[in-house]
């Protein structure tokens, strides 16, 4: 099994993957700024939720699950973390 899954994480894999990373961080500080620095602040786990959420789907499936642009988890992310309330962005 190592075998199979060590081209995944090869210098050379790793560094393709890189700017996919990049980019859903560029937009995780970009909601932060929208959503975070009002008076109130904003809850930060469920940013790093969404933001773990769209890479994880991005890099296994090819597809974000577009959590940073809705501000909310998907179903299956709903399902993985609990279904807690605090996940949905109320702005």
């Amino acid at each position: 099994m190592k075998r199979k899954l060590s081209h995944g994480f090869s210098v050379k894999a790793l560094s393709e993957q890189e700017d996919i990373v990049n980019d859903y961080l560029d937009k995780l500080i970009r909601q932060i700024n929208v959503y975070a620095t009002g008076p109130k602040g904003d809850e930060m786990v469920k940013w790093y939720n969404f933001f773990t959420f769209d890479v994880i789907g991005d890099l296994a499936f090819g597809e974000s699950f577009g959590s940073l642009n809705d501000g909310m988890l998907c179903l299956f992310g709903v399902g993985l973390v609990g279904g807690s309330g605090f996940l949905t962005n109320s702005a």
